[in-house]
């Protein structure tokens, strides 16, 4: 029994389609979808029913690509309500879950979430630079992304939040792996340096990404909730990191210009394996 996490799947492009539909049966075995599956309900439909098929079991958070207002919705908290419902139609898991093989278990955490702009909280990870006042152009959250005007509450990472709340950890302490499709860290934002044309040299983005990258906020959520592991997308860039006991994991499939650019690199044969019943929760860190 083994856990397997992935994200940043896009759909929506062919050859991303074709490289999850062709992605091994693992029938004993639990799969994380960390958010970005595409932008349509039918690709997220499409993405739960292969791997429902091929899993024992299926948890999913949701990203910003997948509340794109997209067809007869009004806004992006309806279009949520209907990914909800197809997540429930499929037995896609919503809240935490206990993997139990006999032998060893571990307790797994979906944490909803959304990014803080530095306007909104001092939870932001933004980090300034020459050039910022280009980023609203570039980013298309503020094209496609619809919220309700009155019925927010405390802001949009606040009202995502919410149902994460509740969640405790296992009566019998056993270790937790969490989920969150956006970051958790500032220094999440860059990976290791290395020599010039290494394949883990990595391009900064053409935008200022900090500005929507995530929140403090989550790494707050999981923390209290004693996680050892946990996965996070958005960044479309793939990190292994043990920070302060934490160990954090980005593995995406991201854009394929991405990947024939080499900006997404170290990308494992489909999903990455975060625990297994007999070695526990793997260590591998850059």
């Amino acid at each position: 029994m083994k856990l397997y996490a992935i994200s940043d799947l896009h759909v929506g492009y062919e050859v991303n389609r074709e490289a999850f539909a062709s992605m091994a049966r693992h029938p004993d075995d639990w799969l994380a979808i960390v958010g970005d599956v595409g932008e349509t309900i039918e690709q997220l439909e499409y993405v739960l029913r292969i791997a429902c098929e091929r899993f024992h079991r299926v948890l999913w958070v949701p990203g910003n690509h997948d509340l794109w207002v997209t067809g007869d919705h009004v806004d992006s908290l309806e279009k949520l309500r209907h990914l909800e419902e197809a997540c429930r139609e499929a037995g896609v898991l919503r809240q935490p879950g206990l993997i139990d093989s006999g032998d060893s278990m571990i307790q797994v955490v979906p944490l909803d979430s959304w990014y803080h702009e530095p306007e909104d909280s001092d939870d932001t990870l933004f980090v300034g630079r020459n050039g910022d006042e280009l980023w609203r152009d570039a980013w298309a959250d503020y094209r496609r992304v619809r919220w309700p005007g009155n019925s927010m509450g405390g802001g949009i990472f606040e009202y995502m939040a919410e149902s994460n709340r509740g969640f405790r950890r296992h009566a019998q302490q056993v270790p937790v792996v969490t989920f969150s499709h956006f970051l958790p860290r500032r220094e999440l934002l860059r990976g290791p340096t290395a020599e010039p044309r290494s394949r883990t040299s990595e391009p900064r983005h053409v935008f200022n990404f900090s500005r929507v990258a995530g929140s403090r906020a989550i790494d707050r959520d999981l923390r209290s909730l004693d996680s050892r592991v946990h996965v996070y997308g958005h960044q479309h860039r793939n990190r292994d990191r043990l920070i302060e006991g934490v160990r954090y994991v980005s593995h995406c499939l991201g854009y394929p210009a991405e990947r024939d650019r080499a900006h997404i690199v170290d990308l494992e044969q489909g999903p990455i394996q975060i625990w297994d019943a007999a070695g526990g929760l793997r260590t591998r860190c850059l």
